[in-house]
């Protein structure tokens, strides 16, 4: 008996018990079969994570991310496989099998291992991206995120729509001057140490920047970032008063408008003193808690929670902290040694001084 043969709730029994990967080839297979998953499954589809896509690395794949949540705050990440990528090194055999993918015929294996795996040896990386981001976008819609991950420094970037780009790369210079106007990176992570800042300033809008860098680009990304977040290592010291004129400037609302999380660790082998905390914060005019009272503990979502072991950013505390003058939001500020730590809340003074009341010591998480 045909499978669209069944009764709609008996259909809807069968694919609820089917995982994503299996749909997915089922769709494949026939156009009446796919409309009946994603009429049946509609709301299951719609609610998955983000759909990411990983290429440039040893095991190139295509999985669902999805982030466990406790209490409203993010824990952990659940990573489902939907598809193993194979490149043109891979010798198409007697059981792989064509699938017309938005107009490209695509091999595909049944694996035994627990995902099909998906061969490109007819086809380029850039056509492939294409094809998976147009077929998976119809199959799951539009309601969940598309990432691409790649793990390389020669790119060409697929003009795809609604396709959030990650990159970890040796430098941002192998690609930047041939990224094209309409394509936006999401992420950033430097492998090599960055020597000189980058002439193109839009560099600094990216969301979320993972950095090893030179003392001369701390100040750059300082003076110029616009995104959410950045965690910085410097290989030498800089000027540390730059730190004061950071926050100074949040304050002031001047510039980081969309800035959640900043840390600077400082890795100098030379440096004996370590950033002078007092007088970036007396110049800074920062406030302090009572010391009988403790500041909650400040952590946010990673801006692309995939690829980490932990799907926030290290939890931190401190006493300090300052106010932006505009808004009155909050921020959090943690100098210690050699490590700077700047954490925005989406609260004003009154809502953190309340949360500072309540919270013990239970919750003084530190990550230095």
């Amino acid at each position: 008996m045909k499978l669209l043969e069944f009764p709609v709730l008996v259909q809807q029994m069968i694919f609820e018990e089917m995982t994503n990967a299996v749909l997915l080839l089922l769709s494949f297979g026939s156009f009446n079969v796919k409309e009946m998953i994603k009429l049946t499954q509609r709301k299951r589809l719609n609610n998955l994570g983000s759909m990411v896509f990983c290429t440039g690395s040893p095991n190139e794949e295509v999985y669902i991310s999805n982030i466990i949540y406790n209490q409203g705050k993010p824990v952990r990440e659940i990573q489902e496989p939907i598809l193993g990528i194979a490149g043109g090194y891979m010798k198409v055999e007697k059981d792989w099998f064509q699938v017309k993918m938005c107009g490209e015929l695509i091999y595909f294996q049944i694996s035994d291992i627990y995902r099909p795996i998906l061969c490109y040896s007819n086809c380029n990386k850039e056509i492939l991206i294409k094809c998976l981001h147009r077929c998976l976008h119809d199959f799951f819609g539009g309601e969940i995120e598309y990432q691409w991950w790649t793990h390389a420094n020669k790119i060409v970037f697929p003009e795809v729509e609604d396709l959030t780009i990650c990159i970890k790369a040796n430098s941002p210079k192998a690609f930047w001057g041939a990224l094209p106007q309409n394509i936006s990176i999401k992420h950033f992570e430097g492998y090599d140490l960055m020597m000189d800042p980058l002439k193109r300033s839009d560099f600094y809008k990216i969301e979320c920047l993972r950095l090893h860098v030179f003392g001369s680009v701390v100040e750059d990304v300082l003076r110029n970032i616009e995104g959410r977040q950045a965690d910085i290592t410097c290989s030498v010291g800089f000027n540390y008063s730059k730190l004061g004129n950071f926050l100074k400037r949040w304050k002031l609302g001047k510039a980081r408008h969309k800035l959640e999380y900043f840390k600077v660790q400082i890795q100098d082998n030379m440096d004996r003193n370590g950033i002078p905390k007092v007088d970036i914060l007396n110049y800074a005019r920062c406030k302090k808690l009572d010391d009988s009272r403790y500041g909650p503990s400040h952590s946010i979502p990673f801006a692309c929670g995939s690829h980490y072991p932990t799907p926030t950013t290290p939890s931190f505390w401190s006493h300090d902290y300052v106010v932006r003058e505009s808004d009155k939001r909050v921020a959090n500020v943690r100098i210690e040694d050699f490590c700077f730590i700047f954490g925005v809340w989406e609260m004003a003074e009154t809502e953190f001084l309340k949360m500072a009341a309540k919270e013990g010591p239970y919750l003084r998480l530190e990550y230095l």
